[in-house]
């Protein structure tokens, strides 16, 4: 018999609570369950997820740069202007996944001190793409697309959604400084995202920036099987329906490189 480090003891529960924990769909026995939720409470590790999959070509602008090493700030490349930030608000493990092709030409430039990275291998969209984050995730943790610039305060963004019982919380612009009618349109009802809207045929002037902060519970929306699914297209609408979809409100600078 291996040797663990797991000591047995007793704990007194509702047992109210422990019927939720056998109703619930998690695949835990209750101490396993238990063990999951104080792992979630006290662990040092600080995830944010770097979305950059997709069909490689898609990742340049038109003057044919690699949208993570376009030039922002102070002669800084995007990625590493949001290494600094995601450094600077307190995130000690940071994912970067995408095709190796692309993984290749960050790694030239950051190396693999500041990165983890994850190769994606097929194209099945952005919700796949963070799904092949699932093992490395234990509690909430931050998600950001490679090609977005902003300036809002991360830790601003992670407050509101501690604060909420959400599932996911995003970060939504309501300013006037930048015209986007594109897509990723929502309607709130107070903190509550009630309409997410990826067609872009809503009214709204309120628009998400793909960036937010999620509880792990995020991957029982995702399919584990090899299908095409999207994170704005079929997860978030769902969420937006559930009541499990928060919004965290800023008007300062943001760019999607193009």
């Amino acid at each position: 018999m291996g040797i663990t480090n797991k000591e047995r003891i007793s704990l007194t529960i509702d047992k109210n609570l422990l019927k939720q924990i056998d109703n619930s769909k998690k695949d835990f026995s209750r101490s396993g369950f238990v063990e999951k939720i104080l792992k979630e409470r006290f662990s040092d590790k600080k995830v944010a997820v770097i979305l950059a999959g997709g069909p490689p070509e898609a990742l340049y602008t038109k003057d044919k740069l690699l949208k993570p090493l376009y030039p922002v700030k102070k002669n800084k490349t995007l990625i590493e202007f949001q290494i600094e930030k995601l450094k600077e608000a307190g995130f000690n493990e940071i994912l970067f996944i995408s095709k190796k092709e692309i993984i290749a030409e960050i790694f030239k430039k950051i190396g693999e001190k500041d990165l983890k990275y994850i190769e994606e291998k097929d194209s099945l969209g952005t919700a796949q793409t963070l799904s092949l984050a699932r093992n490395e995730i234990e509690s909430d943790f931050l998600f950001l697309p490679c090609d977005h610039y902003f300036e809002f305060d991360i830790k601003k963004l992670e407050n509101v959604h501690k604060n909420s019982n959400a599932t996911t919380t995003l970060a939504v612009y309501y300013g006037k400084k930048h015209e986007w009618h594109k897509s990723s349109l929502i309607e709130i009802e107070g903190n509550k995202i009630i309409n997410y809207d990826e067609t872009a045929k809503s009214d709204s002037n309120l628009t998400s920036v793909f960036i937010g902060f999620s509880k792990p519970k995020i991957f029982e929306y995702i399919p584990s099987s090899k299908v095409e699914y999207s994170l704005q297209k079929d997860v978030f609408p769902v969420l937006a329906k559930e009541r499990e979809l928060n919004a965290f409100l800023f008007n300062s600078d943001w760019l999607n490189l193009e």
